[in-house]
C-alpha cells in the first residue's frame, strides 16, 4: 500500500514525541538523585576540602600564652567565635581585627565601640600596619605580635598543596549542569509550544552563567565554588517554578539573577577594604530585619493548603492553573465558601495560559450563579452570540448550591468541543467550544473559598 510522504512524516513526528516523553518520564524520577548528589558533593566539598593549617605569626600575653594566626584575617575579641578569645569584660565582642595580605603585610583595625585599640602605645583610626616585635593592646590587654621569619615561611610554602581538593568543584557543577538539562527535558514534552523557546533559551543562559562564573572564580586562584554552586542550584529551581507558573516572567526572573551575579561579585570587591565592612555591618543587619519584618507583617499568602484542602485568598484576585493542557476528561471539584459567599469560578480549555483575564470558558461558582458559563478574554461557544467583555450563557438547572460553609460539587465534562457541568448532582449547563483542549484553572476573587477532593480522569 502506498504511504504518502506526509503520512510518514507524520508517524516519525509520534514516535519523537513518545521518546521525548519517556524521556521526560525518566528525567522526574532521575532528577531528585542528582539533587542529591549536588548538594552531598558542596557539603563534602566544604568538610574535605580545606587545606591544611598553617601558622602565619604569633601573639605573645605578657605572662607568655602564645596565640597562633592560622589565618589571613584574624579577629581579636572576647567571643568564643573569635579567633583569639580574650575572655574579659573590657574587651568587645569583636574588638580588632589583624589582616594579612597576599605580600605578608600584616594590618589591625579597631572593630570596637570602647576601649580601643592601641599600637606601640598610640590609638588607631584606621587600618595601620603592624610589625614583628610591635606591642598591640585591645582596651587594657597587651599583646607582642610576632611574625613569622622568612625561613618558616619559606618552609610553609614548599610544603603547601595547591592542587588537589577531594571533591572536585567542576564535578560537581557538571552535576548541577546535567540536572538543569533534565528539568529543560521535563518542559519539552510538557510546556506550551509558545513558552518553550524561552524556558529553553532561560536554563541555557543559566548554565553558561554559573561556568563563566567558575572559570573566572579559578583564574582568581578559587579553589572553592560550594557556595556559589548551592546558589546557582537554587537559581535552577526557581526557574523551573518560574516557568511552571508564569512563564511570561521569564525574562525578567532571568535578568534578576544574573543582576545578582554581578552584585556580588561588585560587593565582593568592595568589601575587601574592612573600612567599608565596617562601614556597613550595622546598618545592613538593620535593613535585613526591616525585610524580613516586611514579609512576615506585609506579605499575603494567595494561594496555601491546610487541612488538605487548598484554600485561595480571593484578595487579590487570581488564578492556580495546571501546567499542562488536557484534552478529554472528567473533572470532580469540590468547594466551600470561607465567611461569605463571593466570587469564583473553574476555567476550562484555557489557551494562552497567564494574563488577568486569560481565553477560557468559565463554569461560574459566584454565590447564588453556580453553573452559569462565562466567556473570557475573546472566548466563544456556538450556543450563544459572544457580545460584550463577559457574555454569559445561564444555567438551566434551579438553585441547588448548598449554604455557606458547606462543600458542594462541580462534575465538569470536556469532550471534543463539548463541556458539560453538573452542580451537586444535577445538570446546570451544556455548551459546544471551538477548543479541543486546554489548561485548567481554580479562580477565587473578592473573597476566600476552598477546594478538595479534585479529580481528574480521562475520557475515552
Amino acid at each position: 500500500m502506498y504511504r504518502s510522504p506526509r503520512g510518514s512524516l507524520g508517524k516519525e513526528a509520534d514516535a519523537v514525541s513518545a521518546v521525548t516523553a519517556y524521556a521526560a518520564q525518566a528525567a522526574h524520577f532521575i532528577l531528585p538523585v542528582i539533587a542529591l548528589i549536588v548538594l552531598i558533593r558542596c557539603i563534602a566539598s566544604m568538610f574535605y576540602g580545606r587545606a591544611e593549617p598553617e601558622t602565619w605569626g604569633h601573639l605573645v600575653t605578657p605572662d607568655g600564652k602564645v596565640y597562633p594566626l592560622l589565618h589571613w584575617e584574624c579577629l581579636i575579641g572576647r567571643a568564643r567565635s573569635a579567633d583569639i578569645t580574650l575572655p574579659y569584660a573590657d574587651v568587645a565582642n569583636v574588638h580588632a581585627v589583624l589582616m594579612r595580605n597576599d605580600a605578608g603585610e600584616w594590618t589591625v583595625s579597631d572593630l570596637s565601640r570602647s576601649g580601643g585599640v592601641y599600637l606601640n602605645g598610640e590609638q588607631i583610626t584606621e587600618p595601620t600596619q603592624v610589625f614583628s616585635g610591635d606591642i598591640l593592646r585591645c582596651s587594657t590587654h597587651m599583646l607582642k605580635f610576632a611574625d613569622m621569619s622568612e625561613e618558616r615561611r619559606a618552609v610553609q610554602e614548599q610544603r603547601r598543596t595547591i592542587a588537589g581538593r577531594k571533591v572536585s568543584a567542576g564535578g560537581t557543577l557538571f552535576f548541577l549542569t546535567v540536572f538543569q538539562l533534565l528539568l529543560a527535558l521535563e518542559f519539552v514534552s510538557s510546556a506550551d509550544s509558545a513558552h518553550l523557546l524561552g524556558i529553553l533559551m532561560s536554563f541555557a543562559a543559566l548554565a553558561l552563567t554559573q561556568w563563566f562564573c567558575y572559570v573566572l572564580m579559578r583564574t582568581m586562584d578559587r579553589s572553592g565554588f560550594e557556595v556559589e554552586t548551592i546558589a546557582f542550584f537554587l537559581c535552577s529551581l526557581g526557574l523551573e517554578v518560574c516557568a511552571t507558573s508564569t512563564p511570561n516572567d521569564l525574562t525578567k526572573e532571568i535578568i534578576l539573577i544574573l543582576v545578582g551575579i554581578v552584585l556580588f561579585f561588585l560587593l565582593g570587591w568592595w568589601l575587601r577594604d574592612l573600612s567599608h565592612v565596617k562601614a556597613l555591618r550595622w546598618p545592613a543587619a538593620i535593613i535585613s530585619l526591616a525585610l524580613l519584618a516586611l514579609n512576615l507583617f506585609a506579605a499575603s499568602e494567595v494561594f496555601g493548603v491546610a487541612d488538605g484542602c487548598i484554600r485561595i485568598a480571593g484578595k487579590p484576585f487570581g488564578y492556580m492553573r495546571t501546567h499542562k493542557k488536557y484534552g478529554d476528561y472528567q473533572l470532580h471539584v469540590e468547594w466551600r465558601w470561607i465567611g461569605e459567599g463571593t466570587n469564583s469560578g473553574i476555567f476550562q480549555r484555557v489557551q494562552n495560559g497567564d494574563k488577568v483575564w486569560p481565553e477560557a470558558v468559565e463554569c461560574q461558582l459566584q454565590a447564588g450563579r453556580a453553573g452559569d458559563f462565562v466567556m473570557l478574554g475573546g472566548a466563544k461557544i456556538a450556543e450563544v452570540e459572544c457580545v460584550g467583555e463577559f457574555p454569559v450563557k445561564d444555567r438551566v438547572g434551579g438553585e441547588c448550591e448548598k449554604p455557606v460553609g458547606e462543600w458542594n460539587e462541580a462534575d465538569i465534562t470536556c469532550k471534543g468541543g463539548k463541556i458539560t457541568v453538573y452542580i451537586n448532582g444535577e445538570l446546570q449547563n451544556e455548551a459546544t467550544s471551538d477548543y479541543k483542549n486546554g489548561y485548567i484553572a481554580l479562580q477565587s476573587e473578592g473573597g476566600p473559598i476552598e477546594f478538595r477532593n479534585i479529580y481528574l480522569t480521562s475520557v475515552e
